[in-house]
């Protein structure tokens, strides 16, 4: 589920908020600044007219909904949104590993040791009862 076409598929059902998974290396980022400068664009600001061109150009829209369908900007290009490591990155997977393994065995002391704490108060509280008593619930 964390490949680049589920990516795909959440921009296009949730656009404002998920981007789009471009391709690693397809794209080069670039602020919106230096897009301006690339553009020679003084301003990004849109006139009250050309801003209802675009309402009445929107309003007489023609496409039928499967040229829309057909219009969305899909790749079948896929990968793993993870990454692969590097051979650089090795020494810090083994210790990523260690770290993990250490981890692991804390969570398993501190759910074992109120168990056996349990358990022995158990055993002690039945030797003081004595072996024929019995306690109804």
């Amino acid at each position: 589920m964390h490949g680049r076409l589920f990516a795909q598929w959440m921009h296009h059902a949730y656009p404002r908020e998920c981007s789009f998974p471009h391709i690693i290396g397809a794209s080069n980022r670039i602020s919106p600044g230096e897009w301006m400068d690339v553009m020679d664009i003084d301003s990004a600001e849109a006139s009250e007219q050309e801003m209802s061109l675009l309402v009445k150009a929107d309003d007489l829209d023609t496409m039928t909904p499967e040229a829309k369908a057909e219009a969305l900007p899909w790749t079948m290009a896929e990968e793993l949104l993870a990454g692969q490591l590097s051979a650089e990155n090795a020494d810090t997977s083994s210790s990523m590993r260690a770290l993990r393994f250490a981890l692991a065995m804390l969570v398993l002391a501190s759910m074992v040791a109120p168990m056996a704490r349990s358990s022995l108060s158990a055993k002690l509280s039945q030797k003081e009862r004595g072996p024929g008593t019995r306690y109804l619930v």
